[in-house]
């Protein structure tokens, strides 16, 4: 269950922020899962490159290296070529949620997965999701509800859409409290249990 993914108010997060060591004045993105192709690490570096964003952000990847894919080398060459944007590495961390409570917005452009748990633990907390519209994301990420669906391999489209969240704060609480409803209706133990119930009841 999510009992560890839940929102928090904006000074546990400024304090939480600190701890991290994040900006406090960025607009923090999370990627959290393996940085290998098949997540499509590729296309969101790429769509890092073609952001147009007034704001600072920061872009906060966590979890292992599992093909080598040039992925610490274009992050450097992002951090020196970019004013407003920093690309961080934290390699694998076992304090996911507290990573997911001081960020601003989720983002999974993999090409392909089962139910991606991390999205639901990002959504439970609270976060606006972008993900790539394939079958497990799809039923936790409503296209514009509680946040974006783009194609896969879709660089240009996924920066459109951190783009547009990461300028608007107002989008960003909006689709942030959808995505604790739709987890809360959709994904609870009780909701599954009760499922499981009618199944059982019908048979």
């Amino acid at each position: 269950e999510w009992k560890n993914f839940y929102p928090i108010n904006s000074d546990k997060k400024k304090h939480l922020r600190k701890k991290l060591y994040f900006r406090e004045d960025s607009v923090i993105i999370l990627y959290a899962g393996a940085i290998n192709k098949r997540k499509g690490i590729i296309d969101l570096l790429e769509a890092i490159k073609h952001l147009t964003i007034q704001q600072n952000c920061t872009f906060v990847f966590c979890g292992p290296i599992l093909e080598e894919i040039n992925f610490l080398t274009i992050l450097n060459s992002i951090n020196q070529s970019m004013n407003n944007i920093d690309v961080i590495y934290r390699g694998k961390v076992n304090n996911i949620d507290q990573y997911m409570k001081a960020s601003d917005i989720f983002i999974l452009p993999s090409y392909s997965e089962g139910l991606p748990n991390v999205l639901l633990e990002a959504g439970a907390t609270g976060l606006p999701l972008i993900a790539t519209d394939i079958g497990g994301s799809r039923d936790i990420v409503k296209n514009g509800v509680n946040g974006y669906l783009v194609p896969i391999n879709s660089p240009k489209e996924l920066s459109k859409k951190i783009s547009k969240l990461v300028n608007d704060q107002k989008l960003r609480e909006r689709m942030g409290s959808e995505s604790i409803k739709i987890i809360e209706s959709n994904f609870s133990i009780e909701f599954i249990a009760q499922k499981y119930m009618e199944l059982y009841n019908n048979i």
